[in-house]
């Protein structure tokens, strides 16, 4: 009777073998899937346009600026057009990462908004078009609070003195 175990528990041991060479191979290309799939998200920018307008009419070419509040928030900035729109953009990495372009939007987050443009009086000589007070986030009284949900459209209405 002890031959006839013989075969049988040969059969179970190389089906353990068999088994465990199948099985190593899976695990060591699935560990590491396993892991970036579980890795967090970075977080995208979202869109962000508005208008910029001074005394009620559309401002051409000013530079509408956001800083984010948050230590580890970056700006996000535009050039608007002539009827005032613009459309943001930013890195939401390091800008030197990869040689990356700026992506459009802004990250979520609050932010104070700079807008200012200046003209050309002479040869290297500008002058502001702008009120200086909006060319400082200190200064220039204008948030913005940019969410995942949007809309993020935002209208700034500039006065002068």
């Amino acid at each position: 009777m002890a031959s006839m175990d013989q075969p049988h528990r040969r059969r179970v041991q190389f089906g353990l073998r068999t088994l465990f060479l199948a099985f190593v191979p899976v695990a060591i290309i699935a560990l590491p899937a396993g892991y970036y799939l579980r890795r967090p998200v970075p977080a995208q920018p979202v869109p962000v346009s508005g208008t910029v307008m001074l005394d009620g009419v559309s401002l051409d070419g000013a530079d509408v600026t956001f800083h984010s509040t948050a230590e580890t928030g970056c700006p996000a900035w535009a050039r608007s057009d002539v009827n005032g729109r613009f459309a943001l953009k930013c890195w939401h990495r390091k800008p030197t990462e990869l040689g990356e372009p700026p992506k459009s939007g802004a990250m979520s987050g609050s932010y104070l908004v700079i807008i200012q443009k200046r003209e050309a009086i002479r040869p290297r000589v500008t002058r502001p078009v702008t009120p200086e007070r909006y060319a400082s986030a200190v200064t220039s009284g204008l948030t913005a609070k940019v969410t995942r949900d949007g809309p993020n459209v935002f209208a700034f209405n500039l006065t002068t003195p």
